[in-house]
């Protein structure tokens, strides 16, 4: 680093696992955690198993595959056979996800829906998934651009989990 121009107090030079840094940073910590301005949470995160360690998602080189496509049909808690509706259809690359699904969110916006959104003013549950009782949830906050509907899983990508904190009170209160 001298080479290259820089001008540090080398006097100050410490090595990352120092004792005296460690709690530092340590006290950093826990003082932003009780100060409400960090929390501690279950998160999905890029795991390399060379380094055996977590990997920043600025590190992670994403690359796209060729798949399948899905689709799943959830029976309704309450079919509608005069109109023919007697499921939800969810499209998605990868249905093993699904097993573990809690929550499908639709668009309220959209038409195609516009019989479920009607049916969710007095029903609390639309469909069942397969290990739970779940609800449909509106999601007409979101921008879905991509997709008019998003099956939520318990442990599922970043969307999904964020999502799912975000309409936290909607399924509580179902």
């Amino acid at each position: 680093m001298r080479r290259l121009g820089t001008s540090p107090d080398w006097s100050r030079e410490r090595f990352t696992m120092d004792a005296g840094l460690n709690k530092v940073v340590t006290e950093t910590f826990v003082r932003l955690y009780n100060e409400g301005l960090i929390y501690r949470g279950k998160r999905l995160v890029n795991w390399d198993v060379k380094l055996g360690t977590a990997v920043s998602d600025l590190e992670v080189v994403q690359e796209e595959e060729d798949g399948s496509m899905w689709h799943i049909n959830y029976p309704l808690v309450e079919p509608d056979t005069v109109k023919g509706l007697t499921h939800l259809t969810v499209a998605t690359t990868r249905p093993e996800t699904m097993l573990g699904d809690v929550a499908v969110m639709i668009n309220p916006d959209d038409e195609r829906f516009n019989h479920l959104v009607a049916k969710l003013e007095d029903v609390a549950i639309v469909a069942e998934l397969p290990e739970a009782d779940a609800p449909v949830m509106l999601a007409g906050d979101f921008k879905l651009m991509l997709k008019v509907e998003i099956d939520v899983a318990a442990e599922k990508e970043r969307l999904g989990k964020e999502i799912a904190r975000l309409q936290g009170e909607i399924a509580k209160a179902n």
